[in-house]
Formats: C-alpha cells, structure tokens, sequence
C-alpha cells in the first residue's frame, strides 16, 4: 500500500495540465492514489484530463467555477487516507524516483515536511528555484518584518551538495512538497484567504509547533514558469494574482502573524510585474504599441472585465477556511528563534 497520496492543483494557469499529469504517472507506481483538482478548468483541458483518466486512473474534482490553490490543496486533502500527502502544482515535470526519495527522507529524518530539489525551466533538471530554504527576520520602525531566503536560487544544479544545501531545512514551496498528514489535521489545513506568502505561513507554524522540516536533494522537479501563456490562461492567471485576493491575502498573513509587510513590494514589484509579463507573452506586440501608459490600461481592463466574471461565479462559496490559531506564548517564542 502506498504510503503517499499526491494532490494536484492549479499555480495560476490550466495549459500545463495534462503534460505535467503525464510526466506524475511516469514516475511514480499504479498504486499510488492521485487527486486532481482542477480548480475549474475549461472544457478542452477538461476533456484531455477524463481521457487520462481512463488510462491511468485517478479522482478528478472539478468545479465550474475558479478555486485558489489553497482551496484547491484544502479540497483534495479530504480525500486523503495515507500517512503522508504531496502537494504539488499542475506545471511541474518529475524526474525518476522523486517521491521514494522524498518519503525515504521523510522516513530516516521523522521529518513532518520535506521540500524536494525545485529547478525552473524549461529546460528541465538544469537551473535551481528552491534547494530548501530559511526563514528571516528584519526588525523595522514598522514592525516585524518576516521573509525567506531560498537556497541557490537561479544557480546552476552543478553547485549543489551537501554544504550549500543541507538536509536541515525551514522552508519548503507548494510547487511540491511532502506533509506528513497529521500536520496538515492538526493545523486545521491551509489558510484560503492567502494567495501568497502561503508557504511561509506553513513554514512559521511548522517552527511553532517544533516540527521538522528537511531537504531532499535526490527528490527533483522542475516548475515550468519560462513556458509562454496561452490567451485562454489568462482567465485563470488574472483571477489567481488579482489585487482583491493579493489585498486579503497581505492583511490575513499580516493579522495572523502580528508583522509588518511590504505591500507595494508585493502588489506592484511582484504581482503586478508577474501580471505584466504573463500578459506580454500573449501579447508581445502591443506594448511597443500601446505604449507605457496605453499598455498599463489594457492590462487593467482586461483584469476588470475578467474578474468581475470570475470572482461573480463564486458569489455563494461563503467565508474561506482558515487554519487553527496557535498560542500567542508560542508564536511570541517562535518569532524570537528567527534570525
């Protein structure tokens, strides 16, 4: 009996789907229980994930309108049975052997949370994203200020080994990781009002609950950020990285945690440059165009009219799940162990 079960759900686009699905079932035994949540994909990625389906069979959740990851993530882990559970995104290419590499450690560690060796591409297996990581703190006039700190981020997988990137390990990423099942139940599973710093709000309850988290450098995937957008991911990128969901997710972490953040940084450095180039990929030519100006009022119209539709469909979803609050002496605690 397999020791895992694998949830898959959308990052922030459905084009990869199928072919991420594909590359899984290559690696990985027949015995292993898959669930996909597609988090309302459209008809035409629909159809290729039933045929799969019936090739190498799996539960498929789907709903008719859009999920954010962790309420994607929240959904799938229902219908887990296993002692452990990957969680994993719908771009990812696996190569062999990852996930008996990740619950070997999981095994010899008594680790509770076990990142894998993340790469970004394409091309595959080539260039780090994420070979673990650590939490930091930055004391300012504001407040506490909390981050992380990935290990080897955009440098050659050459360079890894055991000094640079140690199996002691704080942070591990949504792209794919390992949870020992009792964690995810005893905090009560993932905070859906977070769309980001999601992995960081695992990682601080992960150090206030005192378990362990490693690395594992045999386990290796690749996120597939580099690939283009197709026009019709748009839909779902534009609701995923929306500024309604951005502002929840900022004031929800930031409530929780009783730190200061950034928010410009967040909604304008990060999201809103990853909105721009996401939409340029679609449609290199018109911000030669447009111009500056022109091209910042298409993207904003193509996000209004895209999200008033998306977030319409979603009207009667009620209030979002929110992880078990923890005792403020530990956190206190906690927040001074940071560096």
């Amino acid at each position: 009996m397999s020791k895992s079960t694998i949830v898959v759900s959308p990052r922030e686009r459905f084009s990869p789907t199928v072919s991420s699905l594909r590359s899984l079932f290559k690696t990985i035994s027949d015995d292993v229980p898959v669930v996909v949540v597609d988090g309302g994909a459209p008809s035409s990625i629909c159809k290729e994930i039933e045929a799969l389906c019936k090739i190498r069979p799996f539960e498929w959740i789907h709903t008719d309108y859009f999920l954010t990851p962790n309420e994607s993530r929240n959904i799938g882990f229902e219908r887990v049975n296993t002692e452990f559970v990957v969680f994993t995104d719908n771009d990812i290419i696996y190569e062999s052997d990852w996930l008996d590499a990740l619950e070997k450690n999981m095994l010899d560690n008594k680790a509770d949370l076990v990142a894998p060796l993340i790469c970004i591409g394409p091309p595959v297996f080539s260039q780090i994203h994420h070979a673990g990581g650590r939490l930091k703190k930055t004391i300012l006039k504001n407040g506490i200020e909390l981050d992380e700190v990935h290990r080897l981020s955009a440098m050659p997988i050459s360079d890894l080994n055991d000094v640079s990137a140690p199996v002691i390990n704080e942070v591990t990423e949504f792209h794919t990781v390992l949870f020992r099942s009792e964690f995810v139940s005893e905090i009560g599973g993932f905070d859906e009002r977070l769309i980001t710093r999601e992995h960081v709000d695992v990682a601080l309850r992960a150090k206030t609950l005192k378990k362990v988290v490693t690395f594992e450098k045999k386990a290796v995937v690749t996120y597939m950020a580099k690939v283009h957008f197709e026009k019709n991911d748009l839909k779902y990128f534009l609701f995923r990285w929306s500024n309604a969901l951005a502002e929840q997710s900022i004031d929800s972490f930031s409530e929780t945690w009783g730190v200061y953040i950034d928010r410009k940084k967040i909604l304008e450095s990060w999201i809103g440059h990853h909105r721009a180039r996401a939409i340029g990929t679609v449609y290199p030519v018109l911000k030669k165009l447009l111009g500056y100006r022109g091209y910042r009022k298409f993207i904003q119209y193509l996000e209004r009219t895209n999200n008033k539709k998306a977030f319409s469909s979603r009207i009667n979803l009620g209030n979002p799940k929110v992880s078990l609050p923890l005792v403020k002496e530990d956190v206190d605690k906690m927040l001074l162990e940071i560096d």
